[in-house]
């Protein structure tokens, strides 16, 4: 009754190109920005200048988690690790792009998203590196249980 059937997958067996998984959250940002607009355009609360620059920013933080995350069940990690970065740099360029359109201001202008950006480049890539280190290190410990248990 609760066992695993199995058509049920863990989120760590899907493989989703990084590429898509920019591409998506750029569409997020897109409806999150509108909504944003559509709702202080009824009056029912205010959004200043800076919403767009956090939207942006809280989906580039979103895709660095999840990209590392997803980056356990690529097949080849230096493909996985190259489209991821490209994917980063379409989701932080394009998403600063966007919010610059949407705000009409730049990232200076309205607060430390600059910083962030830097702060959340950087994070990322250590995030890819930890991902990548811990699946070489359980790939090393399921071979050696393996050889342990004589099942080489």
């Amino acid at each position: 009754m609760y066992g695993k059937s199995n058509d049920d997958k863990s989120i760590l067996e899907f493989q989703i190109s990084p590429i898509i998984q920019a591409s998506a959250l750029l569409a997020v940002i897109v409806l999150f920005i509108l909504g944003g607009r559509l709702i202080a355009l009824t009056g029912l609360i205010d959004i200043d200048q800076g919403t767009p620059w956090l939207t942006a920013c809280s989906f580039t933080l979103f895709y660095a988690i999840f990209s590392s995350v997803f980056s356990l069940s690529a097949n080849d990690q230096n493909k996985y690790w190259v489209q991821s970065l490209i994917g980063y740099v379409i989701i932080s360029v394009g998403g600063g792009g966007l919010a610059f359109l949407f705000s009409g201001v730049g990232m200076d202008q309205v607060g430390g998203y600059k910083v962030i950006y830097i702060v959340f480049t950087m994070g990322y890539i250590l995030l890819l590196v930890i991902m990548r280190s811990m699946r070489k290190i359980v790939k090393l410990a399921e071979k050696e249980d393996a050889r342990l248990r004589g099942e080489d």
